[in-house]
């Protein structure tokens, strides 16, 4: 079940993937994975997408 801080995880994942977050907002998003299946979800498959674009643009360099 979607929550209104897993929006506000939403919104950080992609900072929370490039490591661009602060230590306090890391360790949130981090503990909030832990316990919800959906933005783990996400999570996963934001990763997977990321890792397969940045093969892309290895390939197309």
């Amino acid at each position: 079940m979607r929550t209104t801080y897993c929006s506000l995880v939403d919104q950080y994942l992609p900072k929370y993937l490039e490591d661009d977050v602060s230590s306090v907002r890391k360790e949130q998003i981090k503990e909030h994975l832990s316990s919800c299946p959906d933005c783990r979800g996400d999570y996963k498959r934001l990763k997977f997408v990321l890792s397969h674009l940045s093969q892309v643009e290895e390939y197309c360099s």
